[in-house]
């Protein structure tokens, strides 16, 4: 599976892909008096100077290779794990400004919702007539649905 750019860089922000290694250019030599560069092999201190590699293929077009079997399995575990991740939040809208969180919670207990988020004005402290209701599983989600206009 090819991966675009967009979802390698959305895996990166995750944690979920590694972040590409930059090659290391080598160092550039000093020039002597003739304007050549010094190949006599003598090193300054204890820095060493790398050779390029054949070819001329250093520093021209980072092209991306493809990625080997054992990432592509690797990206699609951690890729199916991130959606077994997914959280179930439906929005429940139009409540009485008198609905307290508790009383939304055991009114949709058949459901086992993990946490109800109700709104209040900060202020005041009451309900602004809106909550956010989380379930654990799809399931779940789907028995709160049956709550629709009820």
């Amino acid at each position: 599976m090819k991966l675009t750019k967009k979802h390698q860089k959305a895996l990166r922000f995750k944690g979920k892909l590694e972040k590409p290694q930059k090659e290391e250019r080598p160092a550039k030599r000093p020039k002597d008096s003739s304007g050549d560069a010094a190949d006599n092999g003598a090193v300054d201190g204890d820095a060493q100077v790398k050779q390029k590699p054949a070819g001329g293929e250093a520093g021209r077009g980072n092209k991306e290779k493809p990625l080997s079997r054992r990432k592509k399995e690797q990206l699609e575990k951690d890729m199916s794990t991130a959606a077994k991740t997914s959280r179930f939040i439906t929005f429940v809208g139009n409540l009485p400004f008198k609905t307290t969180a508790d009383e939304l919670r055991t009114y949709l207990k058949p459901a086992n919702p993990i946490s109800v988020r109700l709104m209040t004005n900060r202020e005041t402290g009451k309900s602004r007539g809106f909550a956010f209701v989380e379930f654990s599983t799809a399931e779940d989600l789907r028995h709160g649905l049956r709550f629709h206009h009820t």
